[in-house]
């Protein structure tokens, strides 16, 4: 009803109508990479030093983006994203 392409709600009854507009609703994506793609902890080359202890570092990229599902596009919109990532938190 309102023009956004996301589906809305109208229900009526004896002398009254109540219009519901759903609300945007958007899909999050996420993709993590690594550099080196595999990991040898026998090779020197990836070492570094991490809290005083040698480690073998890598480098994680992480990307997000997101889809809002309705037809109005805004230009300038943005989200918030917090996450936590652990990885071998045992080790």
């Amino acid at each position: 009803l309102n023009g956004d392409g996301i589906t809305d709600v109208t229900i009526g009854g004896l002398g009254g109508a109540s219009l519901f507009w759903t609300r945007d609703v958007a899909e999050l994506y996420a993709n993590m990479t690594f550099d080196p793609v595999k990991i040898n902890l026998q090779q020197s080359q990836y070492q570094c030093t991490h809290r005083g202890h040698k480690s073998v570092c890598v480098t994680t990229t992480f990307c997000f983006h997101y889809l809002v599902k309705s037809h109005q596009k805004d230009p300038n919109s943005a989200a918030d994203i917090r996450y936590t990532v652990t990885l071998d938190a045992l080790r």
